[in-house]
């Protein structure tokens, strides 16, 4: 008897955003990177009002070690995380240091770990081989929201940004509503002459200011 195998179900791969992360910024603004004593501190995780995260931060400057490390112990996505990650430092260019991790799988220094949902620990963006939810935005998307984000840039500057600069971003907005503009003459040129509508047909024709 011949046997029926189901269709296979569409599995889903979780992007950095459903990740817990750990970044330098967040250590430095803490104070866990002074480097005459070490330091601990808690952090926990919420989503939809569930505890998901809660663990304890350990970095270590001092006494004999090889080298600086952050020690993490706690429990993230419902498992025990027990791990050590080693701290890197490179000179700037203008003085001070410049600190990253050094990541666990790729060996490579990075300035974010992060733990994925069913992951047993701490790794970069690279190791872990995953993708931000933006990658999987569409042209229009992606040019919408950087209209967001420029114009919400403009609106913060300074009074005392020079002319040029605000005259740049004003530059990089009006772009990405040009681009919009045409996206949607195509679109509708396709509907209008019986063509079959493809958003990703109307937007690479969008990007061609020549077409």
């Amino acid at each position: 008897m011949t046997s029926f195998h189901p269709p296979a179900v569409k599995t889903y791969k979780p992007t950095v955003e459903d990740c817990i992360a750990l970044d330098m910024a967040m250590l430095r603004k803490s104070g866990m990177l002074l480097e005459f004593m070490d330091h601990r501190l808690q952090r926990r995780w919420q989503l939809d009002g569930k505890l998901i995260g809660d663990i304890f931060l350990s970095t270590t400057f001092t006494g004999d070690i090889p080298y600086p490390s952050l020690r993490i112990e706690g429990a993230c996505f419902g498992r025990p995380v027990m791990q050590s990650v080693p701290l890197i430092s490179r000179r700037m260019r203008f003085g001070g240091k410049r600190w990253h991790f050094m990541c666990p799988s790729t060996k490579r220094p990075c300035c974010k770990i992060i733990l994925p949902p069913g992951g047993h620990s701490f790794a970069s963006v690279k190791g872990w081989g995953l993708s931000y939810r933006s990658q999987y935005d569409n042209a229009v998307t992606r040019s919408t929201k950087a209209i967001e984000a420029l114009t919400a840039r403009s609106e913060a500057l300074s009074k005392f940004t020079r002319t040029r600069t605000r005259e740049a971003l004003q530059e990089r907005i009006q772009a990405k509503n040009e681009f919009l503009d045409r996206f949607e003459r195509r679109y509708v040129e396709d509907l209008y002459e019986g063509r079959r509508a493809s958003l990703r047909r109307a937007a690479k024709m969008a990007a061609n200011k020549n077409i």
